[in-house]
């Protein structure tokens, strides 16, 4: 049996499309979108594509999606949000193993 899907929006009018009900109550209860009809033919949607190669979950006109489709885009989920309270490290510049060289001028210590 497949998951109802649901139209969500976020607060600038982007629209998403998400399956089953505890997704969508992630989406509009922690991360503030709203349940919504379906999108106009100008609104932006996010989309993905069946190819994982190609750029995805990016909004584009509702209405260009019948002519995408063909090239495998479907309406879908936003991209996950990111969590800025716990950010990860970021990695620092690759240590070297070799001992520097003597600066010029300068005696190597015996």
């Amino acid at each position: 049996m497949s998951k109802q899907t649901y139209w969500i929006r976020d607060t600038e009018g982007v629209y998403a499309q998400v399956e089953g009900a505890e997704t969508r109550d992630q989406w509009t209860k922690v991360y503030g979108w709203s349940e919504a009809d379906e999108p106009g033919q100008t609104d932006l949607v996010h989309i993905r594509n069946e190819n994982p190669e190609i750029a995805q979950g990016y909004p584009q006109a509702y209405g260009a999606l019948e002519a995408l489709a063909g090239y495998g885009f479907y309406p879908s989920a936003p991209p996950e949000p990111v969590d800025l309270t716990n950010p990860v490290p970021a990695a620092g510049p690759a240590k070297s193993t070799k001992a520097a060289a003597p600066a010029a001028g300068e005696q190597k210590e015996k």
